[in-house]
Order: C-alpha cells, then sequence, then structure tokens
C-alpha cells in the first residue's frame, strides 16, 4: 500500500481516539507515515495560507526529535517562525509542523498575454503592448521532504509530503476599465479616502509654531547676551606639588582595601622612598610578607611615618 494511504487511516485513527497501546498507529513493517494540508485552498492575493505537515514516527526505529520538514514553498514566503508539536501516541510520535505563508510576488497571479503592460511614461499604457493578469491562479507547491538527521551527522531522506492545488485570486474587478492597465494591479479599490478634519485650522496652527519659535530664539540670545555680560574670569587655585614621600603615602591609603598585589607594590614604592631610614625595612617586610599586608597593619605604618619626621 502506497505510503499516502497509510497517512490517511495513521490520522483517521487518532482523530478517532483508536491509537491505544494494544492498536498500531502504522501497519506492519512501516516506520513512519505523512500527510500535507494547506488552508485554505483557495485565497485572496495577498492573505495569509497555513501549511501543515504530520509525520507519525514508530518510536522503536527513529527518534522523533532527529525529525525534520524541509519546505520549499516558492513563490510564497514563511511568515515568522514554524510551529512544531510533537505529541505521543502509544508507541507512536506525531511531530506536526505549521507555517504561514504570504505571497506578495507576480509568481501567484495569472500571467496573460505575456504579462503587464509596459508604459509609456506618465502611466499611460503603450498601445502596441497588450497583456496583463488573469483573476485566478493555479498553483502547486514543490514537495516538502521529510528529513532524519543521523547520530553521526549526514541526513537522510525519509519522505515526500504532496501539497494539494491552489487557488490565488485576484484583488482586482478585471471588468473595470478605469483601473486595469493603468498601475493599479494589487489593489483592491481606487476609491478616493475621506478629506481629513483638523479641530484648528493647519494655516493657524504653523503661524503660531513659527511664532512661538522665533520668541524662543529672541529669549535665547537675551539669555546669552546677559551671561556674556556677567561673565567673570574664574581664579584658577594652583595645585600644590606633593613630594615623592607624600604621594607614596596616599597610594598606600589608596591601595589598603583593594587587591593584594597592588598593597604590595604601593608599600615597595614607600619602602623605596623611605630609605635608608628604619622605616623603609618595615614597610618593604609588611609587602613581602607571606601573608597578605593588613590593612590595619598598613595604617600603622602610614601613621609611623607621619609622626615621624622623614625628609622628603
Amino acid at each position: 500500500m502506497r505510503l499516502g494511504a497509510l497517512a490517511v487511516v495513521a490520522l483517521a485513527l487518532v482523530a478517532a481516539g483508536c491509537a491505544g497501546d494494544d492498536e498500531r498507529a502504522l501497519r506492519e513493517g512501516q516506520t513512519l507515515a505523512t500527510r500535507g494540508s494547506i488552508t485554505p485552498r483557495v485565497q485572496l492575493f495577498g492573505d495569509e495560507v497555513v501549511a501543515r505537515v504530520e509525520v507519525i514516527v514508530d518510536r522503536a526505529e527513529l527518534e522523533p526529535a532527529r525529525v525534520r520538514v524541509a519546505p520549499a514553498f516558492e513563490p510564497y514566503e514563511i511568515q515568522g517562525q514554524p510551529k512544531r508539536e510533537e505529541r505521543e501516541l502509544g508507541g507512536f510520535s506525531s511531530v506536526r509542523y505549521e507555517f504561514r505563508l504570504r505571497c506578495l510576488s507576480y509568481g501567484c497571479l495569472k500571467l496573460v498575454g505575456g504579462g503587464p503592460s509596459q508604459h509609456l511614461p506618465g502611466g499611460i499604457p503603450n498601445p502596441n503592448q497588450s497583456g496583463g493578469f488573469g483573476e485566478r491562479a493555479s498553483l502547486r507547491l514543490k514537495p516538502a521532504r521529510v528529513l532524519y538527521e543521523k547520530p553521526d551527522g549526514g541526513r537522510q531522506v525519509l519522505s515526500q509530503v504532496s501539497w494539494p492545488e491552489m487557488q490565488s485570486v485576484s484583488r482586482v474587478n478585471f471588468a473595470d476599465t478605469d483601473v486595469i492597465g493603468f498601475g493599479f494591479p494589487f489593489e483592491a479599490s481606487v476609491t478616493p479616502l475621506v478629506e481629513a478634519s483638523y479641530r484648528a485650522p493647519p494655516p493657524l496652527l504653523g503661524g503660531a509654531f513659527v511664532a512661538g519659535g522665533l520668541a524662543l530664539l529672541g529669549l535665547s540670545g537675551l539669555l546669552v547676551a546677559r551671561l556674556r555680560r556677567r561673565e567673570e574670569p574664574v581664579a584658577v587655585e594652583e595645585e600644590i606639588a606633593l613630594s615623592p614621600l607624600e604621594q607614596a603615602i596616599l597610594r598606600v591609603e589608596a591601595a589598603r582595601d583593594g587587591p593584594e598585589a597592588e598593597r604590595r607594590e604601593a608599600l615597595e614604592a614607600l619602602a623605596v622612598e623611605l630609605d635608608p631610614t628604619a622605616l623603609a625595612d618595615r614597610a618593604r617586610l609588611l609587602a613581602w610578607s607571606p601573608a597578605a599586608p593588613a590593612p590595619e597593619a598598613m595604617d600603622d605604618l602610614v601613621e609611623a611615618v607621619r609622626e615621624t619626621d622623614v625628609p622628603g
């Protein structure tokens, strides 16, 4: 029996709730069955179409998580991300894919006489060309492949899903000679839009905005002029240069709560400035002690340096 017939039988059992533990969703010897559907089969040009693929898998032979569907929907384009659902049916699994499609190209319209007429400058139809679009086009999409991703990284084609024929109907009334051939092949109507209404006349609002902008510009100029008159020289305080020893002390104070490496480097820099005093040996001993220099010990060293009259 053909694979398509197996798919119909399997899906009928699922819909009727008959796929129990004692009954098989597939015939003996079959590992999977497929079915494809398109809704609606007849649609207006540009409307959304839903394509579905359902695969019944024997889990004893195949892993449902490795089943993939590779469609080819040209001239339709997929809208958003495909939806995938999986559910168990006894010893089998149903893997369902749903694709939302839309076509906005000439490929979904029936070409008549070689296609739309060529136009002269200004949108006037060329009298030497004839052709356009028909009201209804019959379309059949390419079959979708059902793939299986092998554990070794390869892929195997398990089956192909054929799609039913579709009808794409134009939105144009081809009996209206005022529209056909004048550059409106995708318009449903050429009825003029309702004239816009306003709570206040646009010229009055425009004048008010211009006057307000000029007023703000004048006010900003006045403020700038006043600020320039009040501008006074700013006294710049001279920075007092710190001695190398004072800079080293400040560095130790800043590093007391920092990483261990920064504390050791700061203490060594202080020891260099304290050489050759006893405090230099104390700073160097603390800097390269086996344990990390303690913040309290660093504070004590800084206090001792400040209390001692060390040159520099």
